[in-house]
């Protein structure tokens, strides 16, 4: 089983966890930017924006499998894709 598949675009800073998750997901060193996760079928199942340096995200409504998380800068330049399991 593959519990991650990380790309590093541009921040090796921004820090992604727990994965596999359950319940929540933390995102560190993302502040000002903004977060968007995707399905497999590539809809996307969560939008927010980040304000602070450290985001608790509630996995809430969302099924077990694998999901996309994109973090991207104020000028569109995406920072970091990881993938991550929901169990």
């Amino acid at each position: 089983m593959i519990s991650a598949l990380v790309t590093n675009i541009n921040s090796d800073d921004i820090i992604i966890y727990p994965n596999p998750a359950n319940d929540f997901i933390y995102i560190e060193n993302a502040e000002n930017t903004s977060v968007e996760i995707y399905n497999l079928l590539g809809a996307i199942v969560i939008s927010k924006s980040i304000t602070q340096n450290r985001e608790l995200f509630s996995l809430d409504g969302l099924t077990k499998g694998s999901y996309l998380i994109k973090v991207t800068d104020s000028s569109g330049l995406i920072n970091r894709k990881v993938v991550f399991i929901k169990l």
